[in-house]
Parts: structure tokens; C-alpha cells; sequence
């Protein structure tokens, strides 16, 4: 099975990973950083545009594992739109390229 993780090289998307691949799923990751291996695709999911750029690299996937979080430095500082951002796609058009529902 084709799977995307989001949040990918976050703590619990790294651990996600190890777990698809070693059972045989191919899995493209999905990060804010390029990750450490083949498949991974570096996408900040509150930059706009970025997520579309992202799904035109991926190809077809079968399930998304959306593991992606803001994860403030001081919780006190930062506003709350920047954590809903990472768990909406920005747009109407990237909405649907990132939906998995079939057409």
C-alpha cells in the first residue's frame, strides 16, 4: 500500500514510518526538512502553496497517515492559527488534491 505521512520526521511520524516500511508499505514522508531518505518531500504545511508543489511530486496514494503539527517553542507566544493551519490545506485547490476521498 502507497501511504503519505505528514509530519513525517516529527517523534511519533518517525516511529510511523519504521513501522509502514518494515511492513512492506511504500511510504512517501512528508516534512518540513528533507528527510533521510528516498520518497520524503520537504513541504511546510502552513506556507502557502507549498502543500500543492508538494502533491504534484507524489503521485497516487491509497491512505495519509496526518501526523503534522505546529509545535511552538513558547506556547504562551504563539498564536492559535498557527497549529490550525498545519491541519487544514490552505486552499480550495490544495483541499482537493489532498483529499482522499475518490471522485
Amino acid at each position: 500500500m502507497r501511504v503519505l505521512v505528514t509530519g513525517a520526521g516529527g517523534h511519533l511520524g518517525r516511529r510511523v514510518v519504521e513501522r509502514l516500511e518494515s511492513a512492506g508499505h511504500d511510504v512517501v514522508g512528508l516534512s518540513r526538512r528533507p528527510g533521510p531518505r528516498a520518497g520524503w518531500i520537504a513541504c511546510d504545511l502552513g506556507a502557502e502553496g507549498d502543500l500543492a508543489r508538494a502533491a504534484a511530486s507524489w503521485g497516487a496514494i491509497e491512505v495519509v497517515a496526518h501526523l503534522a503539527a505546529h509545535v511552538p517553542e513558547d506556547t504562551a507566544r504563539n498564536a492559535p492559527e498557527d497549529f490550525y493551519a498545519t491541519r487544514r490545506a490552505r486552499t480550495p485547490s490544495e483541499r482537493r488534491r489532498f483529499s482522499t476521498r475518490s471522485r
